[in-house]
């Protein structure tokens, strides 16, 4: 049998680098990037900075789409058995008979919706089985 569980709530920004040169042996505060120069983020509740919404949302006045981003608030689970038997007649003869049923389940959702946007989820779940 196996089990796993997971819940991974990240906040990412792939929009905005800083391109400057940054020295190292400074404390990381000193590196400031000015918030007017930001670009497609929204501020992340109860924190100092902003990220990309992970959610896929409609961009006014376009037709394509925003967001290429790990922003996501998700839950996985996974879960299977397996068991075989072996049955033998006499010396020469046996049957071997296995059987395997798996489980998933994923749950993701936008934790940081766009202002105006309804909040973008997702839910998966299948199983399989087998039998030899």
């Amino acid at each position: 049998m196996s089990l796993r569980y997971e819940h991974r709530k990240s906040y990412v920004d792939i929009l905005n680098e800083v391109f400057d040169a940054f020295d190292l042996t400074m404390a990381p505060s000193t590196l400031v990037y000015p918030t007017n120069q930001l670009f497609f983020v929204t501020p992340v509740p109860g924190k100092i900075y902003s990220a990309t919404p992970g959610g896929r949302y409609p961009r006014p006045g376009r037709t394509d789409s925003t967001s290429l981003s790990a922003t996501l608030d998700s839950q996985l689970g996974a879960g299977g058995v397996f068991v075989q038997d072996q049955i033998k007649f006499n010396s020469q003869w046996s049957l071997l008979l296995g059987g395997r049923a798996d489980w998933i389940f994923v749950n993701s959702q936008d934790p940081l919706p766009r202002p105006g946007n309804v909040l973008n989820r997702h839910r998966l779940s299948g199983h399989k089985t087998k039998v030899n």
